[in-house]
């Protein structure tokens, strides 16, 4: 009697055990099915971002370098076809308006699609894709351009570099050289700024208050035009609550 209730109760045992296993592996498979789904989710949203084509370094008999600032990467974030990605390696070409990262395994560069960029940050600048309306006083193009300022109107600064030749024709020497353009959006139009007298055409409906905020913070447009400007655009926004 003994003997069969011992193996009435191993019995017992191995079929709660098998039953076990047997339970416990659709639940393995459904969490398995689940890592691979995520897994599968984050990896063709990072694919994503590698979708551009080649970039080739150019200048090689040019001084200086192409990029915003510096010739090394930065180490930034874009809002790239409406996914963000964070701590990116990425250059900004001034000559080409292109956005430039490493690719997946950091053998070469890529030059990102620019019309799905919405954004990027780099070194502490933020630069978004903007479409100049092609009635407004810039020719209509899509390009990136640094945000100065921004709310119910925006200052933007557009950078760009071109090689230009230095010195004397037969020393045959070329440069990159930066060109600084500045822009205010009011009412959905971008329009091209350079000085005092420009920032009032744009901002008339309070030129007066305006014209005494820059006499009293002794606003310098010409040492310090962009945060003279973004100054400017602030009260502006102030002044019209």
């Amino acid at each position: 009697m003994r003997l069969i209730t011992i193996v009435a109760i191993l019995c017992v045992c191995c079929f709660q055990q098998t039953y076990a296993q047997r339970v416990s592996l659709p639940a393995a498979a459904r969490k398995d099915s689940a890592v691979v789904a995520y897994y599968d989710t984050v990896m063709k949203q990072n694919l994503q971002l590698y979708t551009g084509s080649e970039y080739a370094n150019k200048g090689h008999n040019i001084q200086g370098f192409p990029y915003f600032e510096s010739e090394n990467l930065f180490t930034g974030s874009v809002l790239y076809d409406n996914n963000f990605y964070d701590k990116v390696p990425m250059q900004y070409d001034l000559v080409s308006d292109e956005l430039v990262i490493l690719d997946y395994g950091k053998n070469y560069k890529i030059a990102l699609i620019g019309d799905k960029v919405s954004y990027f940050v780099l070194g502490g600048h933020r630069f978004i894709g903007v479409l100049i309306a092609a009635d407004s006083l810039a020719p209509g193009k899509t390009g990136f351009y640094e945000e100065l300022y921004s709310g119910s109107i925006k200052v933007f600064a557009k950078r760009r570099k071109l090689p230009q030749s230095i010195g004397k024709v037969e020393d045959n020497v070329t440069r990159y050289i930066q060109y600084n353009s500045y822009y205010i959006q009011k009412a959905g139009k971008l329009m091209e700024v350079g000085n005092e007298r420009s920032i009032m055409s744009v901002l008339s409906d309070k030129k007066q208050d305006l014209k005494n905020f820059i006499r009293s913070g002794n606003l310098d447009f010409k040492k310090h035009f962009e945060a003279a400007v973004a100054a400017v655009a602030a009260y502006y926004d102030e002044v019209k609550k």
